[in-house]
């Protein structure tokens, strides 16, 4: 038996924060000041408007606009923490001025830049491939009492739901009373206790089978996501063993649970994006281990495995324009 509840979240997701900031900049009247903006000080906290000053040097602004965005992206700067800041705005605040900070930097042209600008239609593509190339992870933590179902997307933890391990009351009183019967004098042993214990795997069981289930939802609901199991080695062997063929391709990794598992979703956001991240790199280094040994590469073999329909899979390792395509 399990009671779950769905938490109400704080704030909005930030992949549907993202796609409705896409639909308002799409509809916006040009021209825009797009701005993506490294917002890390390190030791000088002046280096981020330093930066946004430098990008906007480079742009066809008269003086008198150009000071004025910069006042404004100070004053935005203000009110965010560390990341990548996705600021839109027109130079009348009034017909669009936008901002997202990204805990995940976006796809720039030329590789991690820490200040790129755009003056024109506005620049929406390293925010779409963003939302592109990062699939959301659906993280479970269970353990001997209670489970937790966290979405990690683009960086951030929001908490789905929660749920405790809720056992039949009916029987506390039979399983709690002296083996002559007496209420109110506790079992030590004996067939009543064994009974008891039956039982409470029993309940265990419709447990980790309904939290199985939420994960299976939860991840069927998101396209591409995949999902991670955290806490106790039993408990996630347990949930391992209910997952269903389709849930068991999805799953990226297992693994310990923090410290406090209690923690708020924003304390799970640095810890679960951490394990994501080295999870997702361990499993690109095997895809291309195994490239490697049974793959084509080269661009006569490719070619020629092209003609033949024997291609199912395309990877390309940047910088190089080498190509190595794996063999259906």
């Amino acid at each position: 038996m399990t009671d779950s509840r769905t938490p109400e979240p704080a704030v909005r997701p930030v992949r549907r924060e993202l796609e409705d900031l896409l639909t308002r900049l799409r509809a916006a009247p040009e021209p825009v000041l797009s701005l993506y903006l490294d917002v890390h000080a390190g030791t000088d906290p002046n280096a981020p408007a330093q930066r946004a000053d430098a990008a906007l040097r480079e742009l066809p602004l008269d003086r008198d606009v150009r000071e004025r965005f910069e006042r404004r992206i100070v004053e935005t700067l203000r009110d965010v923490g560390e990341g990548t800041l996705a600021f839109f705005s027109a130079e009348d605040p009034a017909d669009l001025e936008a901002y997202r900070l990204l805990r995940v930097a976006p796809p720039l042209p030329g590789g991690a830049r820490e200040a790129v600008a755009r003056w024109g239609a506005p620049w929406t593509t390293p925010i779409e491939l963003l939302l592109a190339s990062e699939a959301p992870v659906v993280a479970v933590f269970a353990d001997e009492r209670r489970a937790r179902l966290f979405v990690q997307d683009l960086g951030e933890a929001e908490e789905a739901s929660d749920f405790v391990r809720a056992l039949d009351p009916s029987g506390w009183r039979r399983y709690a009373e002296h083996a002559t019967g007496m209420p109110g004098t506790p079992a030590r042993g004996g067939s009543g206790q064994d009974d008891f214990e039956d039982r409470k795997e029993a309940w265990t069981s419709r447990f980790v089978a309904d939290v199985a289930a939420q994960a299976e939802s939860a991840v069927a609901a998101r396209e591409g996501a995949r999902l991670v199991l955290l806490g106790e080695t039993r408990r996630v062997r347990q949930l391992e063993g209910e997952l269903s063929e389709p849930l068991k391709r999805a799953l990226l990794a297992t693994g310990p649970a923090p410290a406090d598992p209690d923690l708020g979703p924003e304390r799970w956001s640095g810890p679960l994006a951490e394990f994501v991240r080295s999870a997702l790199h361990d499993e690109d280094e095997e895809r291309l281990e195994r490239l490697a040994g049974d793959g084509v590469t080269g661009t006569g073999p490719t070619l020629w495995a092209l003609q033949r329909g024997e291609l199912a899979r395309w990877w390309r390792s940047p910088p190089t324009s080498t190509s190595t395509w794996c063999a259906a």
